[in-house]
């Protein structure tokens, strides 16, 4: 076998999942290597047993031939000499086997940082040869979001309310935050631009959400599929620390809005944001920058 890329998923969400694949995707990409892929498919007790609503079964999600990939992956450890989560910069041998392998879940705060220069081919291999045509389906019919608000609860821990969310990791973002921050983007806005909500909790959890005029959930579909349908709003509000909300940004040409307790730096390309705002605000709107605010405004609530 020749020198290859795998990607061998660890046991982990969707979003840590495609961060693990981006990475030896965008590897393979620098250096002109073929990528196999392998465990998109792994059985999560966790949200049986929380009774969650998202079980974390991906098996008819992807295009990858799992059973082949993971045989060519114990082929391949036999044959070539084995490199564990090489940088951008590694060279590749050119007379020597060699297997590169990337299965190590970063930080979220630096997940993307690599991924910047390859985004436009992320986003184009994703459409066209990584996830299931019946996901592709899924999205033709599906009505495109304004503003898409995630809320990820799920294995995410409560934090008493009112108490910052800086060194808070897998907490949940209070709704209290997404409240205002909904109340603050239509003032902005000038109008009631409608909201489509995306979250792993139940109806009776997100009543203060729910009840506030033209917030409506997502019609229920896959979680890749409610991903990429999110990345295709005008205007997105992530929770804080979720991968999953991060990578609907990052495909995203939309206002990115980051909660400031958790923003380092952005995801995206600087081209991308000089078009499209990406960073953090309180929720004053008194306080947004006059970027942010004209692209508000010009968004109009039958915007699709």
């Amino acid at each position: 076998m020749k020198t290859a890329v795998f990607a061998k998923l660890p046991r982990a969400g969707l979003g840590n999942k495609l961060l693990v694949w981006a990475r030896a995707y965008a590897f393979a990409c620098r250096h002109n290597l073929p990528l196999y892929t392998f465990n998109w498919t792994t059985l999560h007790l966790g949200p049986w047993l929380r009774r969650e609503k998202h079980k974390r079964y991906y098996r008819t999600y992807f295009k990858d031939p799992e059973g082949a990939n993971r045989n060519r992956f114990l082929w391949a450890r036999l044959a070539g000499k084995l490199i564990p989560e090489p940088d951008m910069e590694t060279p590749v041998d050119a007379v020597q086997k060699q297997v590169f392998v990337f299965s190590r879940v970063l930080y979220w705060q630096h997940a993307f940082d690599g991924l910047k220069p390859y985004r436009e081919q992320i986003r184009q291999y994703m459409g066209k040869h990584l996830v299931a045509d019946s996901i592709l389906m899924q999205l033709a019919n599906a009505p495109t979001p304004v503003v898409a608000v995630h809320i990820r609860m799920g294995d995410f821990r409560r934090i008493p309310e009112g108490e910052s969310m800086q060194g808070n990791h897998n907490a949940r973002t209070p709704l209290s935050y997404f409240s205002q921050m909904i109340h603050a983007i239509r003032s902005v806005a000038g109008s009631d631009l409608p909201v489509t909500l995306f979250s792993d909790g139940y109806d009776d959890e997100l009543k203060e959400i729910l009840q506030i005029p033209d917030v409506q959930r997502a019609t229920p579909m896959s979680d890749i599929a409610e991903l990429l349908l999110m990345s295709r709003s005008k205007v997105i509000v992530p929770s804080a620390s979720s991968t999953f909300s991060l990578w609907a940004g990052f495909l995203s040409d939309a206002i990115l809005f980051q909660h400031p307790d958790h923003y380092l730096r952005s995801i995206r390309p600087e081209a991308s944001n000089e078009k499209h705002w990406e960073g953090a605000v309180g929720t004053d709107p008194a306080q947004w920058p006059e970027q942010l605010t004209r692209q508000l405004r010009s968004i109009s609530p039958g915007t699709a």
